[in-house]
């Protein structure tokens, strides 16, 4: 599972260095902090995949631009929190708040930090990617099929953002608007 795979890479040291860069306490980042920052990217990347012009755009990004070496220097993710935001946008797009206030919440830290911290790591959950593609070289079929097998492993965890997610996208759309509290009735 990538959780279990990107947490093995960050290590206690860049905890440190990710928390003081946050401004929060680092006994916060143990435990399942990881599992539902990386669990809610690949649900969103996960929903992402299911349009065919959006799984090709993302498994561009992961050929091109994603690959192991991120975890060479963890590190220096912290010297480029802004560029790697955007990544985040690109993923979870409208459900980034939604995500960061269950963060927020369940890690008692402020919205902000958690956008902060997804910040951090979304680019690991690429460069996983990237690596998991290269080692490989299929299709952009196999990415969405192990985005599919991810989302799987982490929805059997009831109280991680997927579910959040899950409960309130009620059209099944991938995204969080009018429409799904429209269905909710």
């Amino acid at each position: 599972m990538f959780t279990d795979f990107i947490m093995s890479y960050v290590k206690e040291q860049a905890v440190e260095q990710i928390s003081k860069k946050i401004g929060i306490d680092p006994s916060l980042l143990t435990g399942q902090w990881g599992e539902d920052a990386i669990g809610s990217l690949v649900t969103g990347l996960f929903r992402n995949s299911q349009k065919e012009d959006t799984l090709q755009d993302l498994d561009n990004a992961v050929s091109k631009d994603h690959d192991w070496s991120i975890f060479d220097d963890i590190g220096a993710l912290l010297t480029k929190d802004e560029e790697w935001g955007k990544i985040v946008e690109h993923i979870l797009g409208n459900n980034k708040q939604v995500v960061a206030a269950f963060l927020s919440k369940k890690l008692g830290i402020s919205a902000e930090q958690a956008t902060v911290l997804l910040s951090f790591v979304a680019p690991l959950v690429m460069g996983a990617l990237g690596k998991k593609k290269q080692e490989t070289g299929v299709s952009s079929n196999w990415l969405k099929d192990l985005l599919a097998q991810e989302e799987q492993e982490i929805a059997k965890k009831s109280d991680t953002p997927t579910s959040i997610l899950q409960i309130l996208d009620k059209d099944g759309d991938g995204d969080v608007d009018l429409a799904d509290f429209l269905a909710a009735k």
